[in-house]
């Protein structure tokens, strides 16, 4: 009922970004709605344990903070074997969030650490979401997925500098400024 009259928006859609905040069933029923309009699937697995087996192959960026990936895969292994365990459960890009220490990109091309911005902290409370906009928003405008995860570095670094969440998010004219920054970032990883 509550996604229903909001189909067509998928129709139109060329990414959804999910959080595991909301009910399982609906999760479900969202991602079978994309698969359907081909829409691709961004995966924030907060607040679980677990992650149903069968919709790791639908979803096409999987994205836990190191502290949500031990959740779902408890266990003293490095943080590399984990991502290849849900990568191995079909998920072709596992991104983990790792603060301060940026991130990790487990897919069939890469298994790559890749470093934080280096910015002054305020506040990290909005930083995987601000960090998971902007890869959709850099992906949307075709860039390369390293390029786009060095985009999405910064704008997380950037919304660390001030309080709040949604309040913290720069906007392109702000990213635009470390632009010679992020593409230096984007052929160190290349």
């Amino acid at each position: 009922a509550h996604i229903k009259p909001f189909k067509h928006l998928f129709q139109s859609s060329d990414y959804c970004l999910l959080s595991t905040e909301i009910n399982p069933d609906l999760i479900d029923y969202i991602i079978r709605t994309c698969e359907r309009y081909q829409t691709q699937v961004f995966i924030k697995p907060s607040s679980i344990h677990s992650f149903p087996e069968n919709l790791f192959s639908k979803t096409t960026y999987f994205i836990p903070s190191s502290y949500e990936l031990d959740c779902l895969i408890p266990g003293n292994m490095p943080l590399e074997e984990k991502a290849e365990q849900l990568f191995q459960k079909g998920c072709p890009n596992v991104i983990v969030t790792l603060g301060g220490n940026g991130c990790y990109l487990k897919n069939r091309q890469y298994s790559l650490h890749i470093p934080a911005a280096n910015f002054n902290i305020v506040d990290t409370t909005g930083a995987a979401n601000c960090f998971i906009a902007a890869l959709a928003v850099s992906l949307s405008k075709g860039s390369p997925l390293l390029y786009a995860i060095s985009y999405a570095t910064y704008a997380a670094g950037i919304s660390i500098t001030l309080p709040g969440v949604q309040t913290s998010f720069p906007d392109r004219q702000q990213l635009e400024i470390y632009l010679d920054e992020i593409q230096d970032l984007y052929r160190s990883l290349s």
